[in-house]
């Protein structure tokens, strides 16, 4: 708060009326909070007589200033009142952009996230998004969704008990705001995913690819990770077939995503090796984990941990499906990968894996040494 108070302080003292408000500012530049509030208010009738109650240049950076007064002495009534009155006239004007204008928003929000009085404010909040959203430079939205993020939980998470009340424009407009730089995470991780209501998450979900694949294309990567997380719903759901069908369709479409990563490419191929486990398609399952392991073959310099995850987990597909020859094969390649580059602390745990595939088999000798290696290896890690 103090870094945008004081942005404001020297917006203020570069302004056209400077000396008009001489007295009130200076006030305010003391932190004489109290003091400045009776010269605002007294300055106020002058500038409009003067400039027109409408004028967003001088007008809303007086009621902003004051509104912060009233923040700063404690009266939330009148802080609110001024706030929205700066607010009011800011978005008066189509094209404007001031900067005052942006940070009574901003300021305005932060300060109904700090007092915990969000409830009730939706409508105003929803309007003043959609009012500004298009005027405020891509910059400055990031900061104002910085500040979405913390007041998620209070806002947000209030959407699933209003989708009914709120217009299409206003829930089109927030949805695409997540949607564009904050991603799934604020809706679906900690509303939905923390509930576990994934009936929910799946109609949000929906919602997000609709806006992904008209505002940004079926070639963005919002769209790829939308239609990831369906895929992810599905999963939660215990809908195995349907996760796999919509990771399929990403997998044959990814190459067209012109932003997505290798990273988004190994999470796809990993969640869909795993959703083939649960069907018991394991041939299915252990093809795509060793598409991750031919991925990373061509950089063998240099250590992934996913890879030595699919080597570990073929081993166990392998092994669960009764091919204990090809599992050791895969449990002893991931144990040769961690030790090549002193991964002891996975090492050991595709050793004692390796020993659990032992035993199932009756070698109880192996069994033996896998443990004992494993706890070797353990022990030099300083986890015992």
């Amino acid at each position: 708060m103090k870094i945008i108070l004081g942005f404001i302080i020297i917006l203020f003292s570069s302004c056209l009326f400077c000396q008009q408000t001489h007295k009130s500012f200076e006030l305010f530049r003391e932190g004489k909070y109290s003091e400045a509030i009776p010269e605002f208010e007294r300055d106020l009738p002058d500038l409009i007589k003067v400039w027109g109650d409408k004028d967003t240049v001088r007008v809303i950076q007086i009621y902003g200033l004051l509104a912060n007064c009233y923040v700063q002495t404690g009266q939330n009534e009148f802080a609110i009142k001024n706030y929205e009155k700066a607010i009011e006239i800011g978005n008066y004007y189509k094209d404007f952009n001031n900067e005052s204008h942006f940070y009574n928003v901003y300021n305005y929000l932060n300060f109904l996230k700090n007092n915990n009085l969000i409830i009730g404010k939706e409508q105003f909040i929803l309007g003043v998004i959609n009012k500004n959203w298009k005027k405020i430079s891509v910059d400055k939205r990031k900061n104002l969704i910085v500040l979405l993020d913390e007041i998620n939980q209070k806002f947000v998470l209030r959407f699933r008990s209003k989708l009914a009340t709120y217009n299409k424009e206003s829930m089109d407009t927030i949805f695409r705001i997540y949607s564009e730089y904050h991603r799934l995470d604020s809706i679906f991780k900690f509303q939905f995913y923390n509930e576990n209501d994934f009936d929910n998450a799946l109609i949000t979900v929906n919602k997000l690819i609709g806006i992904s694949k008209s505002e940004f294309g079926i070639n963005s990567l919002n769209y790829f990770l939308d239609n990831q997380s369906h895929a992810s719903c599905y999963l939660e759901l215990k809908e195995y077939e349907k996760s796999k069908q919509t990771l399929l369709r990403i997998i044959e479409n990814i190459n067209s995503c012109y932003d997505c990563s290798a990273e988004n490419y190994i999470s796809t191929l990993t969640m869909l090796s795993f959703v083939c486990e649960q069907l018991k398609n394991y041939q299915d399952a252990i093809k795509y984990r060793k598409m991750i392991v031919s991925f990373y073959d061509t950089d063998p310099s240099k250590y992934h941990i996913d890879k030595y995850y699919a080597l570990n987990r073929i081993g166990k597909v392998y092994n669960d499906e009764g091919s204990f020859s090809k599992a050791e094969k895969y449990y002893l390649d991931a144990i040769d990968y961690s030790k090549q580059f002193y991964d002891y602390n996975n090492m050991y745990i595709a050793m004692t894996s390796l020993g659990i595939a032992y035993l199932s088999q009756n070698l109880f000798s192996k069994a033996y040494l896998a443990f004992m290696e494993s706890k070797d290896f353990y022990e030099r890690e300083g986890n015992m």
